[in-house]
């Protein structure tokens, strides 16, 4: 949290937290934002209602229930508010991957260590589960999602297996002893990776996370007024080298200026404190022109 604030600058002008969350963020941004304006978006209702109760004690915020990509209506929204008329927007910030809430709660599906339904989905009423994903997808479609969105070395296997039993599975706790039986042979870490790697190609393509992380850092990118500073934490490669290619395609049109030459990682203490930010690859920029 602490680089987040340190990175992102908040002092003034409306402050964009795309990714909402537990409103951890918001709520440090909220403690240093001056003469500003929080603006908070999630798709899950969830984390809309905790970080409302969170964040009772501040006035100047409000919440939206939407995906990030659409941030540009939300703002239009938000401009037209009387305490936000004259100012401009500062800062976006994107905390990418799941929420501990989300994998703390079985019946999410995101957890390959608690058992659930196979949903997945950020929008818990969204039409798109897990389970269509692998209900509806071709055997060279799911070998696909395995080897792009997980970069998993036994894609093949992994995913014949699942092809086979795609009617018969319906959740994780199956899924997983599905894919430990494809590498029975194989070390107990290298299962792990392989159910990890799984879960997360599946999680990707349930919810089109690549895609939508390209569209909303353009429009974040386009939305922000010079001056302004963009933040992302991403938690693996995909997320990254999308986050990377981005802010230097930006730079290379001097619209940009990236004030992180190569990604900050977290500290020992802090992965010490929350193994899950274990993988966090901070990166941040200056809008220029």
């Amino acid at each position: 949290v602490r680089e987040v604030i340190q990175y992102l600058a908040p002092k003034d002008g409306i402050i964009l937290d795309a990714t909402l969350g537990g409103g951890g963020h918001s709520e440090a941004i909220l403690s240093v934002l001056e003469n500003g304006f929080l603006v908070g978006i999630d798709l899950d209702p969830a984390a809309i209602s905790y970080s409302q109760s969170r964040l009772v004690g501040y006035k100047n915020f409000r919440l939206f229930n939407c995906n990030f990509m659409e941030m540009d209506k939300v703002l239009e929204k938000v401009l037209i508010l009387p305490e936000c008329q004259n100012l401009r927007l500062m800062g976006v910030l994107f905390d990418l991957g799941v929420s501990l809430y989300q994998i703390r709660t079985p019946e999410r599906g995101f957890s390959y260590q608690l058992n659930g339904p196979l949903d997945m989905s950020f929008n818990p009423f969204s039409q798109i589960k897990a389970i269509d994903v692998l209900r509806r997808s071709s055997l060279p479609k799911l070998e696909e999602i395995l080897r792009e969105f997980g970069e998993e070395r036994y894609y093949r296997r992994i995913a014949k297996a699942i092809w086979l039993k795609r009617q018969r599975l319906s959740n994780t706790k199956e899924l997983v002893n599905l894919i430990e039986s494809c590498l029975l042979a194989k070390p107990r870490f290298i299962k792990q990776k392989a159910v990890q790697r799984t879960f997360q190609a599946l999680r990707i393509a349930t919810n089109n996370e690549l895609d939508n992380l390209f569209k909303g850092l353009l429009t974040a990118l386009e939305l922000l007024s010079l001056g302004g500073r963009i933040v992302v934490l991403a938690y693996h490669s995909l997320e990254d080298r999308i986050v990377k290619n981005t802010f230097r395609l930006f730079a290379r049109q001097g619209k940009l200026e990236i004030l992180t030459k190569k990604p900050l990682r977290p500290t020992e203490k802090e992965r010490h404190k929350n193994p899950y930010a274990t993988s966090a690859r901070l990166r941040a920029a200056i809008k220029i022109g």
